[in-house]
């Protein structure tokens, strides 16, 4: 288990199958020495160095899978052009060969046109359409399509063609392009399902459409254009038309009709007998104060805007809408919910002392009153008297005898932890996995930090509050007591700093307390209480830390469960911890993590285990500790009214 894992410069010569079985092997090794690497150099660079390695072989994986897809996509499009087309050739400039087809079909309406072959020649030539004759103009030498804009006037379309090509104007109306483009985009589709392939991003196909959205509809004669019934203020919103624009951004109705065309023509076929209704934008506007009766044109625009209104009204957030049920399987998702964090405030306020030989021995130290015996004041009349040694009356001036001191021992505890997972669940359901051992990290912080607490609560002095006012003023009351009576107790600095251990909930205890303040509450709402606090504390010369769990009994982890009745209320008491600094040591005599465990006995029922545990314990090498338990009340009240909101009894 220990060996360490060879990962090779060049990883090209290795196979798919074994990278990632490489990568996998790296995942156990670094979770294997995580917590040991929390306490070791040595390891920290050897997990830094295993995880460098991981990062080549995911690269090397991704890169191979990009590769890959570039090849299906290139070997796709060669097959493509295999389809059964028939050899479509241009005509010379000085034909039109899409009106030569138009007059044939009208010559024999029943002639019918190959797809593939429409779509063969569309791909070979330049894209011309013409439904009206064009008027008789000068050829023009194109390098570059030129951006167009329509105007009031009468717009001329160029259609697109190669670099000095000559290309001949026409005049398009609205019916025709859209006429044009749903018989193009038809064939294309047609002519690729017949083909066994389906349009593909990029494609020529898709560049056909995309032109044809771009420019036709964007060019109508102003003579025969619908004039637009929108009324002021109204809006267009993308729903779900992909990259023409992002969802909820406001269109106008050419990027709608852009975005229509990319929708048919990346859609699949829509089986005979069945409604399919796909929401492409949504509209928030009254309805047009124009009535039908007039032209073609007008009434078009004033029913399109109606329908558009009656699509949002019937379902502005429904993407797709289809009749005849669901046949496929659904998408399993492996993933976890969690909310469970690892919290260890008191693990990390506590100074650590290496234990390697599994404890420590101390010196018990002496109260410094233990040296008072030796110091005396004698008068200058006593010692004119003479001492008793010397036959006089005045007792000699003592002095005090130093005795060897107490050594006190502290041994360390484990505090262990073990999960079995079955062999093939282990290598097949890794989020399981992941998700099981965050949990176990969890509960194995939970039971370190309780374990922390009840040493620091057993070994401290048990006393108690209560007080009047509200939470705010009680609490800061009680510990400024505590703490200068603790500092002269022990002959130190009045700006001595001392270690304030809190159960986290306070803080929001101070909150609801500040704003049920009779007088000044509401100016509290939104106040960063935790701001304000800090101030106190930092002028008080009190380190805090917030504990998050509870000593056993203390009733301090407000973490009971929500039943159905009343709501859960802070607890009634509040028990904070006060001590001088390095009062407490946390002894950690290192960790014994041996990983993933197989073994005849696991082998037998298909089995594998992971285990690890840390030899701890809390020492308190220091004088005193105060336990003081405050009773508070967050009702805000203060010296006035005189007559204080009584509280009802929390969870203690």
């Amino acid at each position: 288990m220990n060996e360490p894992i060879m990962v090779p410069e060049d990883l090209t010569g290795l196979s798919d199958e074994q990278l990632s079985e490489l990568g996998l092997q790296i995942r156990d090794r670094v979770e294997g020495l995580a917590d040991e690497a929390r306490t070791s150099d040595e390891t920290l660079s050897e997990v830094e160095s295993l995880i460098a390695s991981y990062d080549r072989v995911s690269q090397t994986l991704v890169t191979r899978e990009a590769a890959a897809g570039e090849r299906a996509a290139a070997v796709d499009a060669i097959m493509g052009r295999f389809a059964p087309v028939e050899d479509a050739t241009a005509e010379t400039e000085d034909e039109a060969p899409v009106e030569a087809a138009t007059e044939a079909a009208e010559e024999d309406p029943a002639v019918e046109e190959d797809p593939a072959e429409t779509v063969a020649a569309a791909i070979e030539t330049p894209v011309e359409l013409a439904v009206e004759a064009a008027p008789e103009v000068a050829p023009v030498i194109v390098a570059e399509p030129a951006p167009v804009t329509p105007t009031a006037e009468t717009v001329e379309f160029t259609a697109a063609a190669p670099a000095v090509e000559v290309v001949e104007v026409v005049e398009i109306t609205v019916e025709a392009a859209t006429e044009a483009v749903s018989e193009m985009t038809s064939l294309a589709t047609e002519a690729t399902v017949e083909a066994g392939t389906e349009p593909q991003e990029g494609t020529q196909v898709e560049t056909i459409a995309n032109a044809t959205a771009a420019g036709l509809l964007d060019h109508r004669p102003d003579g025969v254009a619908p004039r637009p019934v929108t009324p002021a203020g109204a809006t267009f919103v993308a729903r779900g038309i992909g990259e023409v624009a992002p969802e909820g951004q406001t269109i106008d109705l050419e990027m709608l009709a852009k975005a229509i065309v990319d929708k048919t023509v990346h859609r699949s076929n829509v089986p005979s007998g069945t409604f399919d209704m796909v929401t492409m934008a949504s509209a928030m506007a009254d309805f047009p104060t124009e009535t039908l009766g007039g032209s073609y044109e007008q009434n078009f625009s004033i029913l399109s805007s109606v329908a558009q209104g009656f699509t949002t009204a019937r379902s502005e957030e429904t993407a797709m809408v289809a009749s005849g049920g669901n046949c496929a399987p659904l998408e399993q998702d492996y993933g976890f919910f969690r909310l469970a964090e690892e919290m260890n405030p008191v693990e990390r306020a506590l100074p650590v002392a290496p234990a390697p030989r599994g404890g420590i021995r101390y010196i018990q130290p002496p109260d410094f009153r233990d040296a008072a015996p030796g110091v005396r004041v004698t008068t200058e009349a006593e010692d004119a008297a003479g001492y008793v040694s010397n036959g006089g009356s005045t007792a000699d001036k003592p002095c005090v005898r130093v005795e060897c001191p107490s050594i006190q021992e502290c041994r360390v505890d484990a505090v262990s932890r073990c999960v079995t997972f079955g062999n093939l669940n282990y290598r097949v359901f890794p989020e399981q996995v992941q998700s099981f051992l965050k949990d176990l990290s969890v509960i194995f912080t939970e039971t370190k930090e309780i374990f922390y607490l009840d040493a620091i609560d057993a070994a401290s002095t048990a006393v108690t509050a209560a007080n009047t006012y509200g939470a705010t003023r009680a609490i800061i009351h009680d510990l400024l007591v505590a703490s200068a009576n603790y500092r002269r107790r022990h002959h130190m600095s009045p700006t001595a700093t001392l270690t304030l251990l809190l159960p986290s909930w306070l803080r929001e205890l101070i909150d609801v307390d500040m704003v049920n303040d009779h007088a000044l509450g509401m100016s509290f709402v939104g106040v960063d209480s935790d701001m304000a606090l800090s101030r106190f504390f930092a002028g008080a010369n009190l380190d805090v830390s917030y504990y998050y769990d509870s000593a056993t009994g203390a009733g301090q982890a407000f973490n009971h469960a929500q039943v159905a009745g009343a709501l859960n209320d802070f607890p009634s008491t509040v028990v904070s911890y006060l001590f001088a600094p390095g009062t407490f040591v946390r002894l950690d005599a290192g960790t014994l993590d041996v990983g993933l465990v197989r073994d005849s006995v696991l082998n037998g029922t298909n089995d594998l285990q992971l285990f690890a545990e840390q030899w701890i314990q809390v020492c308190m090498v220091g004088l005193e500790s105060l336990r003081i338990e405050h009773t508070l009340c967050p009702d805000g009240t203060g010296p006035e009214p005189v007559t204080p909101m009584v509280c009802p009894g929390g969870i203690s």
